[in-house]
């Protein structure tokens, strides 16, 4: 017979901390929203991450799926990021 391990309790505190780290690794200007808006995929993540953590008390499916969200607007920043540095190496012309 085999014998499935028990998932681990979610450490919330570490939850949070990294809600801090990825928070302010973000443009503060994701914030802000304005009629030009260079920081969509920074704001997606920030509301993503801000969802995970007051998804606290909710049923897991439910922060399962908010951890989901977060994890795919992070790949879409870093993706963004990602593309931005190999065009300024190609060209040698920083962007803002």
């Amino acid at each position: 017979m085999v014998q499935l391990a028990l998932p681990k309790p979610v450490n919330w505190r570490k939850v949070h901390a990294a809600r801090a780290g990825i928070v302010l690794r973000l443009n503060p200007a994701c914030r802000d929203v304005g009629t030009e808006d260079k920081h969509a995929l920074d704001r997606a993540l920030f509301r993503a991450v801000e969802e995970l953590v007051s998804a606290r008390h909710t049923p897991k499916p439910d922060w399962l799926k908010k951890a989901d969200t977060v994890e795919k607007a992070a790949q879409r920043l870093i993706k963004k990021e990602w593309d931005k540095s190999k065009k300024e190496a190609r060209t040698g012309r920083l962007e803002e």
